[in-house]
This record gives C-alpha cells, sequence and structure tokens, in this order.
C-alpha cells in the first residue's frame, strides 16, 4: 500500500474514523486495470477506423470528441500506475503502462510518479510542483467569464501549445532519454521503432497527425486545463477536505472530460493507496461520515449550470462588479 503523507498546515480530516471501513478498497485487480486499458483503445480504435472507412466529415469531427477524453484516460492510467494502482507486479506495472498509456502521449511513468508523489506530500504548499506551476496568470482562477472562454478558446485552436510543452517537457521520455534506465530506453525505442514501421507500412501518418497528435495539442490541453482546475483550484483551501474538488458529474462527463473515476479528487487525496475504480464506492461510504459531509468540497458537475464552471468563471453585474 502506497504511502503519501501530507505535509502541510491544514486541519486533517481523522482517516481513523473510516479506516476499517475502507480496508477492502484497497485491493488492486489486474483484470479491472487491464479492462481500463482496453476499453481505451477499443475507443480509439473504433474511432480511426470509422474515419477510416467513411471518411465523412461527422467521423471527424466525432473523433476530435472522443479521443481527448482518451487521451485524458490514458494520463490517469499513468496517474494509476504512479500511485502502483494498477497492476500488482511494480515493474510489469510500469513496463506494461508505460508501453500502453504512457508512452503514446509522450510521457513515462517514473517521472510522472517522482513529480506527483511530491504533489501529494506537500499539496497545495511552496514545495508542491504542481502549486508552483500554477503561480502564473494561465492558472488565475476564477476569473471573468469571457476572459475564461477566450482562454479555453485559445487552448482549443492551438495557442497554448508552447506552455503545455514546458509542463510536460519533465515528464517526456524525449526529454529524459539520458536519465532513463538502459531497460526504459530499450523499451521506449522499441515502441518509437513499432510505431514508425505500423503508420509507414499503412501510410498512416497524415490520420496519426490529424486524429491523434492535433488532439492533444488543442482540445485535450483544455481538457487538461479544466480538470486540473477542477482538482485545485479556486477552492477555499482552508482544510484538507476543501483544498481540493470533486465533482459528482453524469455518465457522459465522465466519458468526455474525466474517465475512471479522476472526479473523485478529494477521496484519492485522503486515501491515494485505493484504486480509482472503487473510488465512487469510497465516496458513498465517506458521505455517511457527518465531518465530510459537511466539510468536503463538492461540485455536482463540470458543466452543468451549477456546476464547475459557474464557480470558476465569474459574471459581471450591472455595477460592473464580478460575481461567482
Amino acid at each position: 500500500m502506497e504511502s503519501a503523507e501530507l505535509q502541510t498546515e491544514l486541519t486533517r480530516f481523522d482517516r481513523s474514523r473510516v479506516a476499517d471501513a475502507l480496508r477492502p478498497y484497497y485491493r488492486l485487480s489486474s483484470s479491472r486495470a487491464a479492462f481500463c486499458i482496453l476499453w481505451s483503445w477499443a475507443w480509439i480504435v473504433a474511432t480511426v477506423l470509422t474515419v477510416v472507412v467513411t471518411g465523412h466529415w461527422t467521423a471527424y469531427a466525432a473523433a476530435l470528441m472522443v479521443i481527448p477524453g482518451r487521451q485524458v484516460g490514458l494520463f490517469f492510467l499513468v496517474h494509476e500506475a504512479a500511485h502502483q494502482r494498477m497492476f500488482r507486479h511494480r515493474t510489469a506495472s510500469d513496463i506494461i503502462v508505460n508501453l500502453l498509456a504512457g508512452f503514446p502521449i509522450g510521457v513515462t511513468v517514473q517521472a510522472y510518479r517522482t513529480h506527483h508523489l511530491q504533489h501529494h506530500r506537500h499539496l497545495n504548499t511552496d514545495k508542491d510542483p504542481d502549486w508552483l506551476q500554477h503561480q502564473n496568470d494561465f492558472w488565475r482562477w476564477p476569473r471573468p467569464a469571457t476572459a475564461a472562454l477566450r482562454l479555453m478558446l485559445k487552448s482549443s485552436l492551438g495557442g497554448h501549445g508552447p506552455l503545455w510543452l514546458a509542463v510536460f517537457r519533465g515528464l517526456s521520455p524525449w526529454s529524459r532519454i539520458r536519465v532513463l534506465s538502459r531497460f526504459e530506453q530499450v523499451a521506449f525505442a522499441a515502441f518509437v521503432a513499432g510505431l514508425v514501421t505500423v503508420l509507414t507500412l499503412t501510410s498512416g501518418w497524415g490520420y496519426f497527425l490529424l486524429l491523434w497528435v492535433l488532439p492533444q495539442f488543442t482540445l485535450t490541453f483544455v481538457l487538461h486545463h479544466y480538470r486540473t482546475v477542477a482538482e485545485h483550484l479556486a477552492v477555499p483551501n482552508t482544510h484538507e477536505l476543501n483544498a481540493s474538488r470533486t465533482v459528482v458529474s453524469s455518465p457522459l462527463e465522465r466519458f468526455f472530460v474525466a474517465p475512471f473515476g479522476v472526479n473523485f479528487h478529494v477521496e484519492h487525496h485522503l486515501f491515494p493507496g485505493v484504486p480509482a475504480y472503487h473510488l465512487p464506492s469510497v465516496h458513498r461510504l465517506l458521505m455517511q461520515d457527518e465531518v465530510f459531509r459537511q466539510r468536503v468540497h463538492l461540485t455536482s458537475s463540470y458543466l452543468g449550470p451549477r456546476g464547475l464552471w459557474s464557480e470558476i468563471a465569474q459574471r459581471r453585474t450591472r455595477s460592473g462588479h464580478a460575481t461567482a
């Protein structure tokens, strides 16, 4: 069971209140981990094949809606592997997740693990690498609704690509090739060689650039931004239970925006050793605890009228003042 003790001055939730009831939820399921990978790639392959077979503009439009969410999902599986919550054998888990989730989106499990566990240990402090990255105007939330829309639109058109490249550079096997282990270098070289071979033999370079690379630098970055804001920005940050945000979202939102339980972020920070597929059950159990229920920061949806957008995008009143 992975440990990530929080080092912060925020008041902490007494985990002993639910420790016994939560014990079964720490169990790993290799079949469920494998299903998450297969589910992601089934949608990706089906979407690409639909585009190739039909060539219709609606298929391209659907692909640009479906693939970004699957890329976010692959990133979240890297996150799960960083917490050793995918497969029981750590080395095998890292290899599988790197080849089928990390390398395809340009990150490595090992680099993300180093970065992300510091975030858990030093949540929202000056030792939290995510917190430090967010101390600039790009991550200033809430903001006026018109400014928020402009920012998201610019990202969706690739205008923030260089900024996101800077964020991901430290997680990329390309930038870390010299510090990867020999085995990791061989695995990455094999992945690149296999990808180049397949794309060349199938004349698939155009589809790869249009359906994989383009979304990753545009709409996928928008989803990453929105998901990150949902997790830790524009929250009270006065208690461990309101330093993160849980979004109780709809099935459609979970498919397109927050796959695999990423929306249960307060619960994840409380119990990072719990695999994501158990987080809905953990949430229901915690909601029976009065302290948790009163202090937790819950949001009803990502896109609904009283959801995340209403918390982070301020509208102007007639007096000219901004209001959430």
